[in-house]
């Protein structure tokens, strides 16, 4: 059996409120312990066997011992008390402060500032606390570390619960606060740190520029117009883009694929004919206002205009007074209301119309013979047909027919000329007029390729080659 008491400590102020023994023992059931600065009665220890365990035992200060008076303690190690080992010493009372669990720390400068554009350093206070509250602690300490360049401005320096720093540029930083305590806690270390951004300071305005009237369009989206962000000083971004049709009611969504977020430039390809109103903004750092913005109105005309007829105004007649001997009464002649004459969407005849009629009988004529087998035939005729189309496209539709596959007016005369030939190879083939299928097979492929890129692309209805009035324009917008 053996039994030791290797520390006193008092708890609780001074004079400590509570005496505290601790020590080990081996080979025993019970440890008892009594000590001078107390009466409380004796409190048998339960001790587990096997090997050497520690012990602890807390009694009342009920003699009024203070720190640092001699204090006896002994302790009785016994199989079956009173006989046993016993250990008596008599060691300075020890109050050691408690110890603290944990520092915090938070940032007090409600808002961060921002680096002023002609540079500048920005201060930021922060402060740290012990927990739990009241425990005594040790001295903080702080640093501060620029997490962008890895450099370490301060490296531990003693301070106050309250710490400042003036931070000289943009970027990521780390604040460690630091409390030593008493090697007898559990963490004689504390540490806490906090990270954050210090930003440049943004414009605090933006200007938008860029087109406000686009070429003319009568269904398909416009080519892509640019627009472009200007602020003072000069601001990267990031930039919040928005377009919206005017017509729309408030609640309707930014139409696609805005808002986006990027950088000084913009390109959008509006939809159709109509009022749009493109707008820029930024989130403001160190400015009065959190949001700058900026907008422009977008006006998207059609091509084809509807005629508007002009009415004349009758003059009123003025009769002519004469000798009571011969009267002459002025004939009035009514002014009739002339009507501006309707054009058809083709535009009237023209040298436009007058290539694009070519090149479509012309494709008539060839299909039919490539049809019926006359291979030569039909092959001049196609290539006749291809010049004529090439001359058209240069002459009429140039740049439109770059984007053909969204180029309405292209599409639509195709279509119109290429239906109108499978009807009449169809018509041949219900006839059992002899020929090759698979040229009608191959026209009537092409007819439905066009009208998905039509339908892709909002071209409207298909044109009818009997009915003039369907017929697209001659020339492409």
């Amino acid at each position: 059996m053996a039994v030791t008491i290797t520390k006193i400590s008092g708890i609780g102020g001074n004079p400590p409120t509570g005496i505290q023994v601790e020590g080990t023992a081996s080979g025993c059931e019970k440890v008892y312990v009594t000590v001078s600065c107390s009466t409380d009665p004796v409190v048998p220890i339960d001790i587990p066997t096997g090997g050497n365990h520690p012990w602890s035992v807390t009694y009342k200060n009920s003699m009024g011992c203070s720190c640092g008076d001699l204090v006896t303690a002994s302790a009785s190690c016994t199989l079956g008390f009173p006989a046993g080992d016993t250990k008596t010493v008599t060691l300075p009372l020890n109050c050691d402060p408690p110890c603290c669990d944990e520092v915090t720390i938070a940032i007090d400068t409600r808002l961060l500032p921002c680096i002023p554009e002609g540079g500048g350093s920005v201060s930021v206070q922060f402060s740290a606390a012990l927990l739990p509250a009241g425990c005594p602690g040790g001295t903080f300490e702080w640093k501060v570390t620029n997490l962008t360049t890895g450099v370490v401005p301060q490296q531990f320096s003693l301070g106050g619960p309250t710490f400042s720093y003036p931070f000289p540029v943009a970027a990521t930083y780390k604040v460690n606060v630091r409390v030593q305590q008493a090697t007898t806690c559990d963490d004689p270390v504390l540490t806490n740190s906090v990270t954050f951004k210090i930003d440049p300071c943004t414009p605090c305005s933006v200007i938008v520029s860029g087109p406000t009237l686009t070429p003319c369009t009568d269904g398909p989206p416009t080519p892509l117009q640019a627009y472009t962000a200007t602020t003072t000083p000069a601001f990267a971004g990031p930039y919040t883009w928005e377009v919206r049709d005017t017509a729309a009611p408030a609640t309707t969504p930014p139409l696609s694929p805005t808002p986006i977020t990027g950088g000084t430039t913009f390109s959008f390809a509006f939809p159709g004919p109509g009022t749009y109103k493109v707008t820029v903004s930024l989130q403001t750092n160190g400015c009065a206002n959190p949001t700058a913005a900026d907008s422009l109105i977008v006006t998207v005309p059609p091509c084809t205009m509807t005629p508007t007829p002009t009415t004349t105004t009758p003059t009123t007649p003025t009769p002519t007074t004469t000798t009571p001997t011969t009267t002459t009464p002025t004939t009035t002649t009514p002014t009739t209301t002339t009507p501006t004459p309707t054009t058809t969407p083709g535009g009237g005849f023209s040298l436009c119309c007058f290539l694009i009629w070519w090149w479509g009988i012309s494709h008539l004529v060839a299909g039919s013979l490539l049809y019926f087998g006359l291979w030569w035939g039909g092959l001049i005729s196609a290539a006749v047909a291809t010049i004529v189309l090439v001359i058209w496209i240069a002459v009429c539709c140039w740049p439109c027919a770059l984007t053909f596959w969204r180029c309405c007016t292209l599409l639509r005369w195709i279509v119109m000329f290429n239906d109108a030939l499978v009807v009449i190879l169809f018509a041949f083939f219900a006839l059992a007029s002899g020929g090759i299928p698979v040229v009608l097979l191959v026209f009537g492929l092409v007819s439905a390729v066009v009208r998905m890129m039509m339908s892709a692309s909002n071209c409207g209805a298909i044109p009818n080659i009997f009915d003039p009035t369907t017929w697209p324009p001659c020339r492409c917008p």
